[in-house]
């Protein structure tokens, strides 16, 4: 809805979406009925990556990704896991990883990251692939075990979990954070506000660091040339990988 009302805003830039990639790189995928595409917005620039992990019970039998395949393979369509709703991030990129495992799992979808990792906790599924904010305090608690991050390199928050690739699976989805504009927003007001949110990283980066932190999140910082090519290959990514899990 708030990317629907911005793309259809005036184009003065003073009507701004902050959002993650999902809803212009996954959304006009598998909803045709959108009023937007990517092409509606003038990307501003990029700040924040927050990754998403797949989370099990401190207690499950698998310590790493080699175990949970193992089993997988012996019991197919037998492990539940969950995500934020079906065809997000955590949904497709699991279903990537099961797909290039050769593995199924049996999907049960969240209302959200929360609820995911609690159905987790509940021992209602056995695994969730969910954001890391509301997973730090599990896993610092020991409740929660986390086999793997969906990014390109491990996370300074979790420097002792693994990524996929390092696993050996070619799964990459980092969640990333920015601004976008109206399509037709004049150039030098885009360069304007990517000025103002570039000197807010620049003056006071300690603190922005400092509160990023305590989500398990990160400084991705991308100019505007950057941030529209990212997202241009974020939108033919998802679009690859949801034809190959609808097959």
């Amino acid at each position: 809805m708030g990317a629907g009302f911005v793309a259809s805003a005036k184009p003065d830039g003073y009507n701004l979406l902050a959002t993650s990639q999902s809803c212009l790189a996954i959304v006009p995928h598998i909803q045709k009925e959108v009023s937007y595409t990517l092409e509606s917005f003038a990307p501003i620039n990029c700040l924040v990556e927050s990754p998403i992990l797949l989370l099990t019970q401190s207690n499950a039998p698998w310590k790493d990704l080699k175990d949970l395949v193992a089993d997988a393979k012996k019991n197919p369509s037998k492990i539940n896991y969950t995500s934020a709703g079906t065809f997000n991030v955590g949904n497709i990129a699991h279903e990537a990883f099961a797909i290039q495992a050769g593995v199924k799992f049996n999907f049960i979808p969240s209302q959200g990251s929360g609820p995911a990792i609690t159905a987790v906790l509940g021992g209602h599924v056995q695994l969730a692939s969910a954001a890391i904010a509301p997973a730090l305090p599990h896993l610092k608690s020991g409740t929660l075990r986390a086999l793997a991050v969906y990014t390109e390199k491990r996370k300074p928050a979790l420097p002792d979990v693994p990524t996929f690739v390092e696993m050996g699976y070619s799964v990459v989805a980092p969640v990333n954070y920015g601004f976008l504009a109206p399509k037709g927003t004049p150039k030098e007001v885009v360069a304007k506000i990517q000025l103002a949110a570039q000197k807010v990283i620049e003056n006071h980066g300690a603190y922005v660091k400092d509160r990023l932190d305590k989500f398990g999140a990160q400084v991705d910082f991308m100019a505007t040339r950057e941030y529209t090519i990212f997202l241009s290959n974020q939108y033919d990514y998802y679009g690859n990988m949801i034809k190959s899990i609808k097959q």
